[in-house]
């Protein structure tokens, strides 16, 4: 029958992976955020301007910069609290 010793290191194991496993998925995107001027920032620390429409709007599906998917958060004012 297994000490606690051995219990504690075995549940150890366990989470030291999974929370491996967990990390190694969130850095399979990068995500790009717009900022108030219409630039567009990655998780890989580059910028992107793009004219017209977001990433996914010009059909980018990938970072150019890192090559992960990429997943898009657009800008948007805050409503002003007086109107």
């Amino acid at each position: 029958m297994p000490d606690l010793r051995e219990k504690v290191f075995g549940f150890l194991n366990k989470l030291t992976s999974e929370c491996d496993e967990l990390l190694t998925s969130a850095q399979e995107i990068c995500t790009w955020v717009e900022d108030e001027n219409g630039d567009w920032h990655t998780d890989c620390t580059n910028m992107f301007a793009i004219t017209e429409g977001s990433p996914m709007d010009n059909d980018f599906k990938y970072c150019l910069y890192c090559g992960r998917p990429i997943v898009a958060a657009e800008f948007r004012y805050e409503d002003d609290e007086d109107d």
